[in-house]
């Protein structure tokens, strides 16, 4: 299959040094995954399970997965029929610490009363055979019955043992989340995440903890915003929380997500900032030992000299196996993305690189960080028109900085 690289190599990050100035200190392998009902879809995510990863993702009536390896060597696919519900699926990947990662856990609600609905979990071993069968777990807000969009979200444990569940409503309210077993069974009570007067984007990252719970909230009048990261352990139990305020943080790319990638000690984070003497991509790295919240933004892309006039959002970080902090930062639009190496105080390290397309016509990029390298997925598009999805493939590539 032929490649062409996709259409932002000419773009201009927001340091002065010239990327061309730069040593080719980055590498990026790709590899294509067979077309099926699975690696087409624009949404598939991808989840980092037991040194390897799975992706995921639901159509209808159907939720789908195949496991990955780190070369991008891809599993068959396996389908698992969702019973009638009102709300879902929502899927992750949980095991022992003997079998990691040896069970799809599906989720959904069903029976609504009043504003809630029964949570219900069943499961599937992961090469597809029958698994725990329905079974109600809890309760989740009935989204038919709310007068604001409920937002969901569910992601796989780096060990392979547990998955989650996280839950708010948009506007006011109390965000909660959820660890399920490998049997589909809740590890304890709900767990709340605290209140916001608003949030965005709710997800489950490969963080410090085996689960890191992350979203976006609003408080306080005028309204400040800042991202929230709760760990959850090995064992399910909930660990500690953390809370950095985000500078000019911006809504209107990648759904307001904030792009986050563990070091030894604190996170790397990017988020689209629109302030009134900066607009484009802001990176921090924040350290523990500075303080609670104690963080510098810097810019590494900006609007004003980015090609067309607008810098794609950041979506996906990973520490590079350097001992100092250094970051893989990848950014990505509708037509594709670019990848390059940063230093803690985000200037450019290295040139791009870019993931390659064969028509330029590409699905939501999905990542993870692992062992020094930034994993990245996303379905390519071969169709005669950007809204065909029926052909093409889907493209897994790792970016390495040395």
């Amino acid at each position: 299959m032929v490649f062409r690289s996709l259409g932002l190599v000419g773009a201009l990050l927001a340091s002065s040094q010239c990327a061309d100035d730069l040593p080719a200190r980055c590498t990026l392998t790709s590899k294509a995954i067979a077309a099926n009902a699975l690696t087409l879809m624009p949404d598939a995510r991808l989840d980092r399970v037991a040194g390897g990863f799975v992706l995921l993702g639901a159509d209808g009536d159907h939720v789908m997965w195949q496991s990955i390896d780190t070369a991008g060597n891809a599993g068959p696919l396996r389908t698992a029929t969702v019973p009638a519900r009102t709300d879902g699926p929502w899927f992750g990947v949980a095991g022992t610490a003997a079998t990691p990662g040896d069970h799809v856990v599906i989720l959904y609600a069903t029976n609504p009363s009043g504003s809630m609905a029964t949570l219900t979990s069943m499961t599937v071993a992961i090469d597809g055979s029958a698994g725990a069968a329905p079974a109600s777990v809890g309760m989740i807000p009935d989204r038919g019955a709310m007068k604001t969009p409920l937002l969901v979200s569910a992601g796989s444990g780096q060990a392979g043992q547990h998955m989650g569940l996280l839950w708010s409503l948009k506007g006011s309210s109390t965000v909660k989340a959820k660890i399920f077993g490998s049997n589909g069974q809740p590890l304890g009570d709900d767990v709340s995440l605290g209140s916001v007067d608003d949030l965005a984007c709710p997800r489950f990252i490969a963080g410090q903890g085996d689960l890191t719970a992350t979203f976006v909230k609003t408080t306080g009048s005028p309204p400040t915003q800042a991202v929230v990261a709760r760990e959850f352990n090995a064992d399910g139990s909930s660990g500690s929380t953390l809370n950095l305020g985000l500078v000019d943080w911006s809504k209107d790319e990648a759904g307001g997500c904030v792009s986050m990638a563990a070091a030894a000690s604190g996170y790397g984070f990017g988020w689209r900032a629109n302030g009134k003497s900066f607009s484009g991509d802001d990176y921090a790295f924040f350290d523990p030992s500075s303080g609670a919240g104690t963080y510098t933004p810097y810019q590494v892309a900006s609007d004003e000299r980015w090609q067309g006039g607008r810098a794609a959002p950041i979506v996906g970080l990973a520490k590079t196996s350097d001992s100092v902090p250094r970051f893989i930062v990848a950014v990505a639009g509708p037509a594709g993305g670019l990848a390059w190496e940063i230093d803690q105080g985000g200037a450019p390290m290295s040139q791009n690189v870019a993931f390659p397309s064969v028509k330029g016509n590409v699905g939501t990029f999905s990542t993870q960080s692992m062992t020094g390298g930034l994993y990245v997925t996303y379905a390519d598009y071969t169709g005669k028109s950007a809204s065909d999805h029926t052909a093409g493939s889907r493209i897994f590539s790792q970016v390495t900085c040395r």
